[in-house]
């Protein structure tokens, strides 16, 4: 049977000033990120870099997808099919994952949502 309704996959929590990985598609699972939005709440830009990384890699440059300074009190809408997206909707296949740093932490916050298609 194939289930794909729709999820939080990245419950809203601040992103750490170390690499730190926030979802990983479970096994024999395709997961689609219909949106991930990231919010400044500092008072300065701060720094943010996201990673799609395939099963069983590393977070690196070659995986790097969003690279940015997120202006203090921005909302970036990283991806999803709102006309201001940065990119469309992501796929990730079983065991790729999505990891994040942020120059500083409790800063940055982070929450995505899609669907897990079994």
């Amino acid at each position: 049977m194939t289930n794909s309704n729709p999820t939080v996959l990245i419950a809203t929590q601040y992103v750490s000033s170390s690499q730190t990985t926030y979802y990983t598609s479970p096994a024999s699972t395709t997961t689609i990120i219909d949106e991930l939005i990231v919010s400044n709440f500092s008072g300065g830009g701060v720094t943010l870099v996201l990673n799609i990384v395939p099963n069983a890699g590393s977070a690196g440059s070659s995986n790097k997808f969003y690279s940015a300074t997120v202006a203090n009190n921005g909302v970036v809408i990283v991806c999803g099919y709102a006309n201001n997206a940065v990119w469309p909707p992501i796929f990730l296949g079983p065991g790729d994952f999505i990891s994040a740093i942020a120059g500083s932490g409790s800063s940055i916050a982070i929450h995505a949502g899609g669907r897990q298609i079994t």
